[in-house]
């Protein structure tokens, strides 16, 4: 069974930021237990709106971060 699937989400008014937020709920909403999440170190990851909804959502998802190579 797969626990979550990727819509197509993106159009040319959608901002990465509000996607990764969008795909972020989804997935805590499939899965129905503690998400745990490694993320790249791609820009939109470390944005001050995506930082505050990840510490605002601790108690549901934890992310990892990839080491700079």
């Amino acid at each position: 069974k797969r626990l979550f699937r990727i819509l197509p989400l993106i159009s040319r008014d959608t901002h990465p930021l509000d996607i990764l937020i969008d795909c972020m709920k989804r997935l805590m909403k499939d899965t129905g237990r503690k998400v745990q999440l490694i993320l790249d170190n791609l820009c939109v990851h470390h944005a001050n709106q995506v930082c505050e909804w990840f510490s605002k959502h601790k108690h549901e998802i934890e992310v990892f971060d990839l080491h700079p190579h």
